[in-house]
């Protein structure tokens, strides 16, 4: 992923959403998850990023209701095969 932007307020049951934008001439994943919450996902809704343009992918997060110290913005990427799982603090 070249660059993710998050728009607005990440607040506890709320809505936010997300742009995950991809280097010109890359070869695009296969399937994209992202979810706000702890690793694993529970509590979570994993959704599967949309495409948003040749170069980009975008979706919008549910936040939990309880958000935790440890709450980050996860990003999946499977592509040939293998799995790649990514993370940014919230706080």
């Amino acid at each position: 992923v070249y660059k993710r932007q998050v728009y607005g307020d990440i607040t506890p049951g709320g809505e936010v959403p997300l742009d995950l934008t991809f280097p010109t001439g890359s070869e695009r994943p296969d399937v994209i998850r992202a979810w706000i919450g702890i690793e694993s996902g529970k509590g979570s809704t994993k959704v599967r990023m949309q495409s948003g343009g040749e170069h980009a992918e975008h979706n919008h997060l549910d936040v939990p209701e309880i958000q935790l110290q440890e709450d980050k913005l996860w990003i999946e990427i499977k592509h040939g095969g293998q799995t790649h799982l990514g993370s940014v603090a919230l706080h």
